[in-house]
């Protein structure tokens, strides 16, 4: 079954389509997720295919087309994420673990772990990572991390059902 979410961008609303499926999406998806573990992080990466690596929306782009989760012809943020998928409080293996300010989500992670609690995620780099050399200069990439609850920690969204 396909089920239609509305992701909006300040004034414009755009459409994008989950599938709805069984639990072993997650896994599909953090399996798809840890193939990309050390690509380096670029700001905007993975939202185009002319891109040479992933932000952290991206990072979830990618690993659900590589899971088969179809999202759809327009590519969501992490705050069309935060604002538009469902909320959850106890994660499941493959659920959105998102953070920012204002209301407003800025980062997103994939939940790998849930005792302990462990996300995926494109880390280190912000707006000024354009190139692999400051990708490097920075540390940013992909990468796993236990105990990833943050200050700015907004909440956990269901990307799969």
């Amino acid at each position: 079954m396909i089920l239609p979410l509305a992701i909006g961008f300040g004034t414009i609303a755009l459409l994008f389509w989950a599938n709805s499926v069984d639990l072993g999406q997650g896994e599909k998806l953090v399996s798809a997720a840890r193939k990309k573990l050390g690509v380096p992080y670029q700001w905007g990466g993975g939202h185009s295919p002319d891109t040479w690596g992933l932000d952290c929306s991206g990072l979830v782009i990618v690993a659900a087309k590589e899971a088969g989760i179809h999202l759809g012809a327009y590519v969501p943020t992490a705050d069309g994420f935060y604002r538009n998928l469902p909320s959850v409080t106890s994660p499941l293996v493959g659920d959105l673990a998102l953070y920012g300010s204002g209301g407003k989500a800025q980062h997103v992670t994939i939940v790998t772990s849930v005792d302990p609690l462990v996300t995926i995620g494109a880390n280190g780099g912000d707006s000024s990572t354009t190139t692999p050399e400051r990708a490097e200069e920075q540390g940013a990439k992909v990468t796993e991390r236990a105990g990833h609850v943050r200050k700015d920690f907004l909440g956990y969204r269901r990307l799969v059902r």
